[in-house]
């Protein structure tokens, strides 16, 4: 590499890069490519949520390696890139992932070092905060009035004799301000992800006709949650829950989102205990998701990818091995291939050997590694404190300044003083 810095040192800067702009980077609370990735955002490295220092942008022409994991996607790389793995110097079968691979310490290896039954390390949020209750009014971007720990909207009216006695008009109802994180409303956040909208004032939920569990459970966990009696009206072909509120509305669509596209979580759920996430969790796949009893598997779609990859993250939190799959259409697809019981709400996790999760990471054993030739524009980014970052199936290093550490990269000073910033 050295070398080619005197003979080519923009394509040779560029080859430290190591990443196309489609790559997706996962940031805290969401996953956006790294094209999209800004000075100051914080992501995910090996060591937890770190800020971006820098992004660096530069033209490659060269090899760039696709590599494909057992139960991952697939992602490419620049070949000196380093990843985050274990080199296990055997083939990948479908045997048991031995424990004495599983115990090694994972180091940073170049791309083009690994193997076929190498195992990369992808990082996911293992910080748990647990959340017993929240103030829904943060997420009310309108005027509202307070009365007894009820909110109310701004434009109803008060007697002037007496404030405590409220004028209003049909059809306002309040809502509770501050909301316990009961399983209630971790099924109902569940259903509303997957099944839920908003608009002109109202929260509702569509589902099937044939949905006479769920249909029942919504109105229910309207009453519970929001102490307003749900509407339900049949369509032709579905069954329409809904509460009139303009506050709730606003709650639901500045918390989580409108729109099946841009719906995702807020930062407290991501970082409630597993079991916990568990509930809403089954509560999305009773509203989107498919279950195999027999085979212990279950799989479930969504056209948003941060749901889809929060969701990834959620079931790992929980040791439950997934796979998204994106089709043509851009719609997100996750397969787990462990049963989710929704009778008890608890996972029995028993691995199938191709993966595990582990002290944060998931493991992901190398299928296939597929080289081909790229011309255009790589990036990268500078981490602060732990020079990683987290791409969707792996986690890998800056190949920035600091790798004159790296016994992979013996680069010279005058080398390293070249590289230049976006």
């Amino acid at each position: 590499l050295a070398d080619e810095f005197l003979r080519d040192p923009e394509n040779a800067r560029a080859r430290l890069m190591c990443v196309l702009g489609d790559t997706l980077i996962f940031c805290k609370n969401e996953i956006k490519p790294i094209l999209e990735i800004k000075t100051g955002e914080e992501i995910l490295s090996h060591k937890g949520y770190s800020k971006v220092k820098q992004v660096f942008k530069r033209k490659y022409k060269g090899e760039i390696l696709e590599i494909k994991t057992w139960y991952g996607s697939a992602f490419k790389i620049t070949p000196e890139h380093p990843i985050y793995a274990i080199r296990t110097g055997w083939k990948y079968t479908h045997l048991q992932m031995p424990e004495e691979i599983l115990n090694r310490n994972p180091e940073w290896v170049p791309a083009n070092q690994l193997k076929k039954g190498d195992i990369i390390l992808e990082r996911f949020p293992s910080f748990i905060k647990d959340t017993n209750e929240i103030d829904i009014s943060q997420y009310i971007k309108r005027d509202y009035k307070e009365i007894n720990g009820y909110l109310y909207p701004a434009h109803i009216s008060m007697s002037k004799n007496n404030p405590a006695y409220l004028q209003i008009r049909k059809g306002v109802n309040p809502i509770p301000r501050r909301l316990p994180v009961s399983d209630n409303l971790l099924k109902f956040i569940g259903l509303y992800l997957a099944e839920g909208l908003t608009g002109h004032g109202v929260l509702g939920l569509t589902l099937g006709k044939h949905e006479k569990r769920l249909i029942k459970l919504s109105t229910e966990l309207f009453k519970e949650i929001f102490k307003i009696e749900a509407t339900v009206r049949d369509t032709r072909t579905a069954t329409y829950i809904y509460i009139a509120s303009t506050l709730a509305t606003d709650v639901f669509k500045n918390m989580i989102g409108t729109g099946a596209a841009l719906k995702k979580l807020p930062q407290w759920i991501m970082d409630l205990p597993p079991l916990k996430q568990k509930i809403l969790l089954e509560s999305y796949l009773d509203g989107d998701g498919w279950r195999s009893r027999r085979k212990k598997s279950a799989s479930f779609a969504s056209v948003s990818r941060n749901i889809a990859y929060q969701l990834h993250q959620v079931l790992l939190r929980n040791d439950i091995p997934n796979k998204i799959y994106r089709s043509e259409r851009g719609n997100y697809k996750i397969e787990v291939r462990e049963g989710l019981t929704r009778e008890t709400y608890t996972v029995k996790f028993s691995s199938n050997g191709k993966t595990k999760t582990r002290n944060g990471f998931f493991y992901l054993p190398i299928r296939q590694i597929i080289p081909s030739t790229y011309e255009g524009d790589v990036f990268n980014l500078e981490i602060e404190n732990s020079n990683s970052y987290t791409i969707a199936c792996a986690t890998i290093h800056n190949c920035d300044p600091p790798l004159s550490e790296n016994p992979f990269f013996p680069i010279p000073d005058v080398i390293l003083r070249s590289f230049d910033a976006k």
